[in-house]
């Protein structure tokens, strides 16, 4: 953990924010920092390094935390329904008591490696996703289909992002009903060993 961080963002989020604007290549080290009940509404915490650190009851409305590396930290109890977590890296982390969106936690963090059967449904979630967003299922399997065959992305030339982020497997993927977000993050939380 880096000392001077900790006390600059324990200063308050006007003066960190204020400090990472001035510092842009700085990297961020509150790994272990114990920050429970803090006040970091609106925080700059894009790619900070978060590991183990105790974010219990702390104010995280409207923070940025994409690519943020929150491995093992206790979020007990936190609000994240207006957080960016977009790229974060959630494994082992303590959510007992928190609020968030189910979507949000699906499709936000970046889930990395996952199990074949994670991998799959993920898969057909973002088929899924894509066959909405075009109107045309068909249309998306078969983009999966090509794309399997070592075909371009299914997502490239479309006005469509990918919603779930992980280490596909093309080889994988088979069509087929997609999980509900519900039945997803119960797997992701499993297999990522998220306490909720």
């Amino acid at each position: 953990m880096n000392i001077t961080q900790c006390k600059i963002i324990c200063g308050g989020v006007a003066k960190w924010n204020e400090w990472r604007e001035s510092h842009p290549r700085a990297k961020i080290d509150l790994c272990g920092a114990k920050l429970q009940g803090a006040d970091l509404y609106g925080a700059d915490l894009r790619r900070a390094k978060l590991q183990g650190a105790v974010l219990r009851e702390a104010s995280l409305r409207q923070a940025n935390l994409s690519g943020a590396k929150l491995q093992g930290a206790n979020l007990r109890w936190v609000n994240l329904r207006w957080v960016n977590l977009s790229g974060a890296n959630l494994r082992g982390v303590d959510l007992q008591g928190a609020k968030y969106d189910v979507r949000q936690m699906v499709c936000g963090p970046h889930w990395y490696e996952v199990s074949d059967e994670l991998c799959l449904e993920l898969m057909r979630f973002d088929c899924a996703a894509l066959g909405a967003s075009l109107g045309d299922m068909d249309k998306a399997i078969l983009l999966f289909d090509t794309w399997k065959e070592r075909g371009l992305c299914p997502f490239a030339h479309t006005p469509t992002t990918r919603p779930c982020l992980f280490h596909e497997s093309r080889d994988l993927w088979s069509p087929g009903k997609p999980k509900s977000l519900k039945k997803l993050w119960a797997m992701i939380v499993k297999e990522k060993e998220i306490k909720v």
